[in-house]
């Protein structure tokens, strides 16, 4: 037998259609939001999970509402990306977690600022 050959599915029984709340993208966007990476991140941003919604899409991570604003939690591979992405933002935040990534904020502060007096 042809280790390559797809079969064909000989089952004529239909599947039964999803529930009238089942959501697709959600269970997809939940999916990619917990695929796991390198690093585990929380960053808590100074502002309502309303407008944070709007900038972070909810297949990045889980926004979850703190007494402060909005707790970002997520998994991810680069943290130079990830550093530019929140400060990219706008938007006041806090690194909880990987210590690593203020590391790497302080890395592009540094370079910005060198940027800025290079004559």
């Amino acid at each position: 037998m042809n280790p390559f050959y797809i079969g064909v599915n000989r089952n004529t029984t239909p599947f039964p259609p999803p529930p009238a709340d089942f959501d697709a993208l959600a269970l997809i966007e939940a999916g990619l939001a917990r695929t796991p990476g390198i690093y585990w991140a929380e960053v808590e941003f100074f502002a309502p999970i309303a407008d944070i919604s709007l900038l972070i899409p909810k297949s990045f991570g889980e926004l979850i509402p703190t007494e402060n604003g909005t707790m970002f939690t997520c998994f991810i591979q680069k943290l130079g990306w990830f550093a530019g992405h929140i400060a990219g933002l706008g938007v006041p935040f806090v690194v909880h977690h990987p210590s690593q990534l203020r590391d790497e904020l302080a890395i592009m502060l540094k370079r910005a600022s060198e940027a800025i007096h290079h004559p």
